[in-house]
């Protein structure tokens, strides 16, 4: 039974992905080779996503548009750079392939797309042939933010040997030792940190690294402490510290971890509130206690009049409420008695 036109572009496309040359050659006698299946693939991407470098030589050598774009402006580059395929790259290269041309929905390049998945050898050779390693995706990320996000610790190590900038910042301001370390990715925001990223940056909200670790776990936190970061420093939106943030979250061992470095138990955010405010509010007993025990202020007053006490009741955080009544009480026998124990 014959196949119809439609149905021999489709052949033509999968075949190409592992096919043998007289597979193609044949095929080619009656089928475009410039056809594209719905997503604007031809059969040069489908090679190209095979890593079939025999058939995509033929291609090449038969009229093949090396830069022919998907919907989404995927090029097969941009396939090959996808896969870490650094044969079928430098076939592509070596064919004139345009290495910037950037996709529509994100504006990624080859590049990025590289970066992402740590393909070194990759972004070696699309650096060699003229790639920009400051290229801008969509809301200001480059390579340097996607390997950070990614955790790709040696692309990082080879995208700042080539020069990207380290203290780069998105649209929204974040660094890429902020994406790395938001992100949980422990050996990148290390590294970033050894090679000199600025740690003071803030980004749109107004958060540190510190900030953002604060979030997360103890031990990017004690990173960025170590690199200098200021305990105490304060957001733009509510004038949180990181102790806020972490007080918020309920992060008890990140708490534990900024009162040991200095941090001001008793700094209010714009509303008034202290960090013992916030752990009242969302119920997180332990974090109330331990604030407590470093010397937060129980009685302290926040924009509305409310203290801690006042907050666990309208919460109905019950042993919460006990612990503070018992702690105002040996607060209270101290201010009596001038004794330090209850």
């Amino acid at each position: 039974m014959d196949l119809s036109k439609d149905q021999l572009e489709k052949q033509l496309r999968e075949t190409s992905r592992s096919g043998t040359v007289s597979d193609i050659t044949k095929l080619l006698e009656t089928t475009d080779i410039t056809s594209q299946d719905s997503e604007g693939f031809t059969a040069l991407h489908y090679a190209a996503a095979g890593n079939n470098i025999p058939v995509l030589k033929l291609l090449v050598a038969k009229g093949a548009k090396v830069n022919s774009v998907s919907k989404n402006g995927c090029t097969p580059l941009y396939v090959a750079s996808q896969s870490g395929y650094i044969d079928t790259v430098n076939e592509l290269i070596e064919s004139k392939a345009d290495v910037d041309i950037t996709t529509k929905s994100t504006k990624h390049t080859a590049l990025l797309v590289a970066a992402e998945f740590g393909y070194n050898s990759v972004i070696k050779k699309l650096l060699l042939s003229g790639a920009n390693i400051h290229h801008n995706m969509n809301k200001g990320f480059t390579a340097l933010h996607i390997s950070a996000q990614h955790g790709q610790t040696e692309t990082i190590q080879l995208l700042l040997q080539e020069g990207c900038n380290i203290n780069s910042q998105t649209e929204s301001k974040w660094t890429p030792l902020m994406v790395a370390i938001w992100n949980e990715q422990y050996q990148a925001a290390e590294e970033l940190k050894n090679n000199g990223a600025n740690i003071h940056l803030k980004n749109q909200a107004g958060n540190t690294v510190l900030a953002l670790a604060a979030v997360k776990h103890t031990h990017l936190v004690k990173l960025c402490l170590s690199a200098g970061c200021d305990v105490n420093t304060q957001e733009y939106e509510l004038n949180w510290t990181p102790l806020h943030v972490a007080s918020a979250t309920g992060k008890q061992d990140v708490v534990k971890t900024l009162l040991t470095h200095a941090a001001n138990v008793n700094i209010p955010d714009r509303r008034g509130n202290t960090p013992l405010h916030l752990a009242a509010h969302q119920g997180y007993r332990n974090v109330v206690a331990t604030l407590f025990d470093a010397g937060a202020d129980i009685f302290a007053l926040n924009a509305g009049n409310l203290t801690c006490l006042d907050i666990a009741k309208e919460r109905m955080y019950i042993e919460i409420v006990r612990d503070l009544i018992a702690n105002i009480e040996r607060v209270n026998y101290k201010h009596v008695t001038g004794h330090p124990w209850s």
